[in-house]
This record gives C-alpha cells, structure tokens and sequence, in this order.
C-alpha cells in the first residue's frame, strides 16, 4: 500500500463534474449580460453618430444618408459634403441584433430630417424602436420593448 497524501480518480472525476457543471449553469446568464452591453455600446454609438451628423450637416451645409439595411448587420452612414464628395462609414450591429426592415433616413443641408420608424430585435427578446421625426432638429425617439 501506498502511504502517499492525494486525490483518487473517483475524487478528481466529481470535482471536474462539478466544476464543469458550474460552468454550464453560469454560460446562458454570462452570454445574455455580453449581448446586453454589446447592444448598449452599439446604441451609444448611433447616438453619437446621429448626433454628429445633424450637427454637421447644418454647420457644414452637408447632406447625410443613414441606411439601416435588412440582413449586413451594418448601418451605413453616408455623408455628401457641398462639393458633392461621397463619403461612407460603417456601423457594425452586434450579432444578438437584427433589423426588421431595410430604412433609409435623410438629414438635409437645413437639418430637416425624412421621418421613419427603425426596428431593432434582440435576440433576447428586447424590441428597440426608433422614431425619427419628421421635420427640422434631427429629432428621434426611442423605445424598448
């Protein structure tokens, strides 16, 4: 017989059950909270960039295109300066959010924006609405269902 202090197999294999087990219990909570805060990064960041476009576009006399379009999880954001020069940055949507129709909302050179309605689902069961209001003031409004 051996004398020497240690864990048996059958000690080893419960506690890496447990462990495992754990693990398991803890995934679906983990990965909800991750889809939360990607969705509240991506939201702040729409905010700023709506923001700053309808800053800009009247300051700088420019014209702004936000294309929410169906199935490429991106947001297109489509800017023409005075001279007429395109320029396109991208919004990337976290993978938990879907949109439920292609949009496309315009702010003009005056700041009046084409007024519309974006839908956001989560895949956590959140609906995001965004209201864009017609008019003058780049104004929106948004709920969460």
């Amino acid at each position: 017989m051996n004398n020497k202090k240690g864990f048996t197999l059958v000690e080893m294999i419960i506690v890496l059950g447990l462990t495992v087990a754990l693990m398991i219990i803890g995934y679906q909570p983990m990965k909800k909270a991750l889809f939360n805060y990607q969705e509240k990064i991506f939201f702040t960041n729409l905010q700023r960039n709506w923001d700053k476009a309808a800053e800009r576009a009247i300051e700088d006399g420019c014209r702004y295109l936000f294309l929410f379009e169906k199935g490429t999880n991106k947001i297109y954001v489509r800017k023409t300066d005075r001279n007429g020069i395109l320029t396109e940055e991208e919004l990337i949507m976290p993978k938990s959010l879907q949109l439920y129709k292609t949009r496309k909302i315009r702010i003009s050179q005056q700041g009046s924006v084409t007024g519309d309605t974006v839908t956001f689902v989560s895949n956590s069961g959140k609906t995001y609405v965004y209201t864009f209001q017609l008019g003058y003031g780049a104004r929106y409004n948004v709920l969460e269902k």
